[in-house]
This record gives structure tokens, C-alpha cells and sequence, in this order.
């Protein structure tokens, strides 16, 4: 599988999957802008180094659409493209049943790996925004451990 992410314009990427034997899809426009790292191609990053084949680009490997990738319409035969993407959106429908947690697992390790990049960066203003989602997870923890404690107590 070939993937490609392209900037579009002012704050916009499109991504397009290339399979052989299957229609290319696209997501265009795709979420997540970042001038250094768009948040699709984070993911193809962490699902790729954690072998999470069940998220996004496996179910794209194994043909499908995610549901936020549409086939690519090329010129010529209406009909033919028609029945392929209906074949398509059968397939991805299959593939996304069952990998829920997969999908949530690529979520959250994007959102972590993303984070702790930042922290790392050598530009200040990005390295700030990485440790201060880090002080912000800290806080949402031991507030969660206060109030587990506070219920513990009230028992």
C-alpha cells in the first residue's frame, strides 16, 4: 500500500491510499492539521511501530474505507466505479465491525506520542505545549485519585 499525504491549501491535507487491485480512496479534506506532522500521518507512524492492525491504515490494507475514505472517481466508466465503491463500503463495513478497540488504542497512543514529541522539540512554544498537556494528564489523575479517595472515605 502506498499512502500519500499532501497539503491542499492554507491548513488542509488530503491523505490517498494506493492498493493494488482496489480503487484508490481519499480522505480530502483529512482532520487534524499540524504544520509539522498531520494527524493521520501520526497515526500511520504509531499504528506501523505498535502493530495495531485492526485501526486505520490495516483496515485501509485490507481494503476498506474506515468510513472517512471515499474511492476516487476517474474518468470513464460511471457504472463500473459505482459498483467497485459499492463493494468497497460492504467490505470496510465488515472490517470496522470488531476493531473498535483497536481504533481507540491508535487514538490514544497517537494523542500520547504527539505529546511526547512536543515535549521534545527543540522549538520552545512547542515544547511547552507538550509539557503542559503532560502537567494537565498529571492534574486529571490525582483529581481522579482524590475523588476515589473522598468516595472511600464517605463509605
Amino acid at each position: 500500500m502506498l499512502v500519500t499525504f499532501t497539503r491542499t491549501g492554507e491548513r488542509r491535507y488530503a491523505v490517498r491510499a494506493t492498493l493494488e487491485g482496489m480503487p484508490d480512496v481519499e480522505m480530502n479534506p483529512a482532520p487534524g492539521y499540524d504544520p509539522f506532522m498531520p494527524h493521520d500521518l501520526q497515526h500511520f507512524i504509531v499504528e506501523r511501530a505498535l502493530g495495531i492492525d485492526g485501526a486505520i491504515y490495516g483496515q485501509l490494507a485490507a481494503g476498506g474505507t474506515v468510513g472517512t475514505f471515499h474511492s476516487v472517481v476517474k474518468p470513464g466508466d460511471h457504472r463500473a466505479a459505482s459498483r467497485a465503491r459499492r463493494n468497497q463500503d460492504r467490505k470496510s463495513s465488515r472490517l470496522m465491525s470488531g476493531h473498535e478497540e483497536d481504533c481507540a488504542r491508535s487514538e490514544r497512543a497517537t494523542y500520547v506520542c504527539w505529546h511526547d514529541w512536543l515535549s521534545h522539540s527543540k522549538e520552545p512554544a512547542l515544547r511547552a505545549k507538550g509539557l503542559a498537556i503532560r502537567v494537565h494528564k498529571k492534574l486529571k489523575t490525582c483529581a481522579a485519585v482524590m475523588c476515589v479517595n473522598s468516595v472511600r472515605q464517605s463509605t
